[in-house]
């Protein structure tokens, strides 16, 4: 963002609102599928701290702890458990650090667990 003068990396609503005022185009990082945690909440943690501020939970496949919704790649589909105990550890950690929750590529079922356990 910072070759571009009209664009500013904001990592809180704080900083959006600025860039706003600012009349900037504001950008924030975000990760495509849950798979790049490797399972790991110390992982998730870490791309916080590097200042990611969203995360899809799936992409074009499952994750061990949630369901996409892409048939294509996913001939074994979950039956039920959309969304694990690991993956509610993970909606509950994204909610307490301020991340948004990027529900696109999930199943249904899986973005229907994860708001009712938000």
């Amino acid at each position: 963002c910072t070759e571009y003068q009209d664009l500013v990396l904001v990592t809180s609503t704080r900083e959006l609102r600025e860039a706003e005022m600012r009349h900037k185009i504001a950008c924030l990082i975000s990760i495509e599928g849950g798979h790049s945690i490797d399972s790991s909440l110390p992982a998730l943690r870490m791309f916080y701290q590097l200042g990611v501020r969203s995360m899809s939970l799936t992409h074009t496949c499952n994750t061990p702890w949630a369901e996409s919704s892409s048939k294509l790649y996913n001939v074994f589909q979950r039956q039920g458990n959309s969304l694990t105990g690991f993956g509610k550890a993970v909606v509950e950690e994204m909610n307490r650090l301020g991340m948004m929750v990027d529900l696109s590529h999930t199943s249904w079922a899986t973005a229907w667990a994860v708001l009712n356990h938000s």
